[in-house]
C-alpha cells in the first residue's frame, strides 16, 4: 500500500506541477533533511552519530541520526545529481546571477561535506558515474579538455600530499584511502557482500515462487547481512523470480535510458541506479527513499525518441 499511494503522488505531483517544479521541490526538501542531519551530527553526537566496528575494537564515525549512513549518502548524491541537472536547465545564453552562484555553491558545498561525513563508497562511485553520464555531452571541446585536466591535476595532487605527509607506501595509504579497515579484503569480497549473496541466493533456492516478503531479509537472513545488498535479488527474495522477470525489463529499460537518452537527468538517475544496485538494494526498502522517488519519477516522464532527438534546448532537458 505505501508504494501504491507513493506511485499515485507521482503522477499526481507530475501531472499537476511537471517534472521540473518536482525537481526544485525535491532540492528543498533534501536541503532541509541534509541541515537536520548536520544539526543532529554536529549538536547531538549521541544521537547524530553512528560508530561502525571494522573489528573486535576498532571503530569508525559516522554521519547518522536521522537514518543509516548509506542512506543519508545515497540522499546526498541523489541530490548533487538533481543540482547538476537544474543547473544545466538554462537557455542558451542565459547567465546565471550572483546570489544564485552562491546558493548553488554552498549547497554543493553541503552535499560534499555529506558524503566526506557519511564514508559511502558506494554512494560516491554511483555519483561520479552519474555526474559523467549526466554530463558526458558537455566534455567535447575546450571545456572538457578543462575538466579533464582539472580531474587529473586533483588526483595527482592528492597523491603527492599522501606521499609527503605519510611514511607509507603510496599502495597502503590508497587502500586506507578507500577502505575503513586498511585492509585490502574489504575491497577484494565488496565488505563480505559476496558472502552475504550466497546466502541470499541460498534462501531464494527455498522459496522460489513467492519469496518472503517486502523487507523480509532483515529478519530472515543472519544477523550480520541485513539485507541482500544488492537490487535483483533484494526483489526476487522479497517476491519470487516471477516479479524478478519484470524487475529486470525495468533494469533493462533503465540500461537504455543510462546510454541511449538524450536527457541529462534520466542518464544520471539511471546510470546512479544501475551502479548503486550491484551491491545495495537502492529501490525498495520499507519506505521509498529518494532515488525511488527519482526512478519512478523518470520511467513515467519518458518521452518518445523522436522528441528527444528534436529538443534543443537545455531547458526541455528536464521536462514539464
Amino acid at each position: 500500500l505505501i508504494f501504491v499511494g507513493y506511485f499515485l503522488f507521482i503522477t499526481a505531483a507530475l501531472g499537476t506541477i511537471g517534472l521540473r517544479k518536482v525537481l526544485r521541490v525535491f532540492l528543498v526538501g533534501s536541503t532541509c533533511y541534509l541541515l537536520v542531519a548536520w544539526g543532529a551530527y554536529l549538536l547531538v553526537p549521541s544521537f547524530g552519530r553512528f560508530y561502525e566496528y571494522t573489528d573486535a575494537t576498532t571503530t569508525v564515525t559516522r554521519m547518522g541520526g536521522v537514518a543509516h549512513p548509506n542512506a543519508i549518502a545515497a540522499e546526498a548524491s541523489v541530490a548533487l545529481l538533481v543540482c547538476c541537472a537544474v543547473i544545466r536547465d538554462r537557455r542558451p545564453g542565459q547567465r546565471m546571477g550572483r546570489w544564485a552562484s552562491v546558493g548553488w555553491a554552498l549547497l554543493i558545498t553541503l552535499i560534499l561535506a555529506t558524503l566526506y561525513a557519511t564514508m559511502s563508497r558506494t554512494a560516491v562511485l554511483a555519483a561520479v558515474a552519474g555526474l559523467v553520464m549526466l554530463m558526458f555531452d558537455k566534455l567535447y571541446g575546450r571545456r572538457g579538455a578543462l575538466m579533464l585536466v582539472g580531474a587529473v591535476t586533483l588526483g595527482a595532487s592528492g597523491l603527492f600530499v599522501t606521499m609527503l605527509t605519510t611514511t607509507e607506501s603510496v599502495g597502503d595509504s590508497a587502500v586506507a584511502a578507500v577502505t575503513k579497515s586498511d585492509n585490502v579484503e574489504e575491497l577484494t569480497s565488496l565488505t563480505g557482500r559476496t558472502e552475504i549473496w550466497a546466502e541470499a541466493i541460498s534462501l531464494i533456492v527455498q522459496r522460489p515462487l513467492t519469496g518472503y516478503g517486502l523487507d523480509s531479509a532483515a529478519s530472515v537472513m543472519s544477523e550480520k547481512s541485513v539485507g541482500t545488498h544488492n537490487l535483483f535479488l533484494n526483489v526476487v527474495f522479497s517476491t519470487g523470480i516471477i516479479t524478478g522477470i519484470f524487475m529486470l525489463l525495468l533494469l533493462g529499460a533503465t540500461l537504455y535510458l543510462a546510454f541511449a537518452s538524450d536527457n541529462p537527468l534520466f542518464r544520471g538517475i539511471s546510470t546512479f541506479v544501475l551502479i548503486s544496485g550491484l551491491v545495495d538494494d537502492t529501490l525498495f526498502a520499507s519506505f521509498p527513499c529518494p532515488i525511488t522517488f527519482l526512478w519512478i519519477s523518470m520511467l513515467m516522464s519518458m518521452s518518445p525518441p523522436d522528441r528527444w532527438r528534436h529538443s534543443n534546448t537545455p531547458s526541455s532537458a528536464l521536462g514539464g
